[in-house]
């Protein structure tokens, strides 16, 4: 049994538990004389076993992990500059399998004699095979929910990691974050309450740790929507890997073909 029990992974865990199929996305949110943020994520479920084995976590049930694996901050940074700096961080393979790339309400309101910045910063993302940039909803009235969502991830996290991990299932996925996430790892325990204005939201401190928490929140947040658009093959793995033995995920193989028989089309010989 591990005693870490911070969310934080190392890259060995980081490769032992990510496999190729899972979705990728990523969020940004937008700042120039204040600072930029891009997180990059991935989402899957991994086995009792390699839970075990990559985390400590001794469970009896499948789990499904969020996992931050990759930051982006700066400042000063032009919108082409900083989408180049983006498509530069990744792979033409990694930006293919990308899903979506989220960003709030801001990037996409253009001001007087200027364009939005979601349109200047997708004149580099679609030649380079990234998704365009789609609204995510970082409205005043998410704030306190997104954070209370994002507690409970890491609060989860703490707990499955423990001598004493509970024993039933649950849908709020685990929050990892990689090594490679060092800024991200930093601003996570500096967060305060806003006792002044309102005790249930976080304090804004007008420096890069409010970017990278919004990143954060937003990157989680959508979570379930990354989860609905999956493809059908990543749909039914992720339902054989609910099984904990090799019984268990034959039988739930069997059980995913029958329920989604009638959406296949059958050639003619």
């Amino acid at each position: 049994m591990s005693t870490d029990l911070s969310p934080v992974i190392d890259e060995s865990s980081l490769r032992l538990i990510c496999r190729p199929y899972w979705s990728i996305w990523a969020s940004l949110h937008w700042g120039y004389r204040k600072h930029a943020c891009v997180l990059w994520a991935c989402a899957g479920r991994i086995s009792p076993d390699l839970a075990y084995k990559a985390l400590g976590i001794d469970g009896i049930f499948p789990v499904d992990v969020v996992v931050f694996y990759r930051e982006l901050v700066t400042q000063l940074t032009p919108e082409k500059q900083i989408a180049q700096m983006v498509v530069d961080a990744m792979s033409q393979g990694e930006r293919k399998h990308m899903k979506r790339f989220f960003a709030g309400k801001q990037v996409f309101e253009a001001g007087e004699n200027r364009r939005a910045i979601d349109q200047l910063i997708n004149e580099v993302f679609v030649p380079n095979y990234l998704p365009r940039l789609r609204e995510s909803d970082d409205s005043k009235d998410t704030r306190v929910a997104d954070a209370r969502n994002f507690s409970e991830g890491l609060r989860r996290t703490i707990l499955m990691r423990s001598d004493d991990p509970p024993l039933h299932q649950s849908k709020t996925p685990l929050i990892l974050i990689s090594e490679e996430c060092p800024q991200l790892i930093e601003t996570i325990p500096a967060l305060e309450s806003d006792r002044d204005k309102n005790p249930e939201d976080t304090k804004m401190v007008d420096n890069e740790q409010d970017s990278i928490w919004e990143a954060a929140k937003t990157c989680y947040r959508e979570y379930p929507n990354i989860i609905g658009a999956l493809p059908g093959y990543v749909k039914r793995q992720m339902a054989i890997e609910k099984g904990i033995t090799p019984t268990q995920r034959f039988l739930n193989a069997i059980e995913y073909d029958h329920r989604n028989r009638s959406g296949r089309i059958t050639r003619r010989r």
